[in-house]
């Protein structure tokens, strides 16, 4: 499969994702008030965070090794699987020891989002490892099928308790929908992923020492852009209210589709990349035909989103119509910190780490600093400020480095 078919199927499963999660934020905004959503918005962004954190990002590490070692690619699933759900397990248990000290200091005293976001952590990391594990096996289908319909149960879930009148709708919906894509992709894969059958405990936590040694300096830049993606929502609640980071998030949400574009096609260019890393020309023209793709894609999007976003508000609630005063600068924000992520993964895949955490650390600390001098004055504009400029100078240096290892490869 060529990179840009592998790249429209997976960004076939991440738009199906994407709708299925924006189908779900409006079912919200119709059901919450905006205290309650912002609150829910915070527990989004926590849920990124300590999934990247129990997964190490050994989900590319994954893709890498599976894709080049076909002959024992399950032995690296299971060893992942193993590793990792350890990990996740013991971070429940400190999130739900936490709970009384955390939710406080956050705002969020009497929410559910703390036990929720236990709850859901391991289920969220079998799944991700799971999708990855298909990526690298090339079954592209199969990784975007299993994300729409994570998607679609999801939001049935939703309406289901929202009816029954369940307290707590969206995370139980949340926890459901994982619960239940886990078991069938068990179901269905896990006899031929043979687990259970491979090696002993010494050959998995050997694998699993292989897979950390390539990922954690992934893990490093990643978790650095992932913090800096949330810390303006994080920010946003503690200098005002969980209702202003409700609103800015739903601005978030407009802008998700240029993340969308470059993730698809950048976790694509993973196993392409990583097969052709001694061949800078190869390298160059894949990266090129890359950049094409989401190019197009991107003036497309935009002129969607701008089109609608004005209309869309005015249906949903007038009170939302402040999106429109900074959704330009984020949108922009939104395309750089996509082709960051495209570079980011490049270069994991050709092994210069390096140059991914370098940037992204870079990246993480302008934007805490941005953000906590702009977001007090300016609000929503304050924040949408910093990740775009924290953004241009990360995607300035990462280019630099880029080009510079390309130059000595050659």
């Amino acid at each position: 499969m060529g990179i840009g078919k592998a790249g429209l199927t997976l960004l076939g499963g991440d738009v199906g994702a994407r709708v299925g999660g924006i189908l779900f934020k409006l079912i919200l905004l119709a059901t919450l008030n905006p205290a309650s959503y912002g609150e829910f918005a915070i527990f989004l962004i926590l849920f990124n965070w300590t999934t990247l954190a129990a997964t190490l990002n050994i989900t590319i590490g994954l893709t890498k090794f599976v894709s080049e070692k076909r002959v024992v690619a399950k032995a690296y699933y299971r060893a992942a699987l193993i590793g990792c759900s350890v990990i996740s397990l013991v971070l429940a248990v400190v999130l739900i020891g936490l709970t009384p000290q955390i939710s406080p200091a956050m705002g969020i005293k009497a929410s559910p989002v703390l036990p929720a976001l236990a709850i859901v952590l391991p289920l969220a990391v079998a799944f991700n490892l799971t999708i990855f594990y298909f990526r690298g096996l090339y079954r592209m289908r199969v990784s975007a099928a299993s994300q729409t319909a994570l998607a679609g149960v999801r939001v049935a879930a939703l309406l289901m308790l929202l009816w029954a009148g369940w307290k707590h709708s969206p995370y139980v919906a949340f926890v459901l929908s994982f619960l239940l894509l886990d078991v069938m992709l068990f179901l269905i894969a896990g006899p031929k992923l043979g687990l259970g059958t491979y090696g002993s405990g010494l050959g998995v936590w050997r694998l699993m020492r292989q897979l950390l040694l390539y990922s954690l300096p992934i893990f490093l830049s990643e978790m650095s852009r992932w913090l800096a993606r949330g810390l303006d929502r994080m920010v946003l609640a503690r200098f005002w209210t969980a209702t202003a980071s409700g609103i800015y998030d739903v601005a978030a949400t407009f802008c998700l589709g240029y993340m969308l574009i470059a993730n698809s096609y950048a976790n694509a260019l993973l196993p392409i990349a990583s097969k052709n890393q001694r061949n800078p020309d190869k390298l160059r023209v894949s990266l090129a035909r890359t950049l094409c793709y989401f190019a197009g894609l991107y003036v497309m999007y935009t002129m969607v989103i701008f089109s609608l976003a004005k209309p869309i508000l005015g249906m949903l609630n007038p009170a939302y119509m402040a999106v429109l005063d900074f959704l330009p600068a984020l949108a922009a924000a939104y395309m750089l910190m996509g082709l960051l992520s495209l570079l980011c993964h490049f270069v994991n895949a050709i092994g210069l780490q390096r140059y991914a955490v370098a940037a992204c650390a870079l990246f993480l600390f302008m934007c805490l600093g941005l953000n906590l001098y702009l977001v007090p004055s300016m609000k929503y504009l304050g924040a949408a400020l910093a990740i775009l400029g924290s953004t241009m100078a990360a995607v300035a240096v990462g280019t630099a480095l880029i080009w510079r290892g390309l130059k000595l490869r050659s």
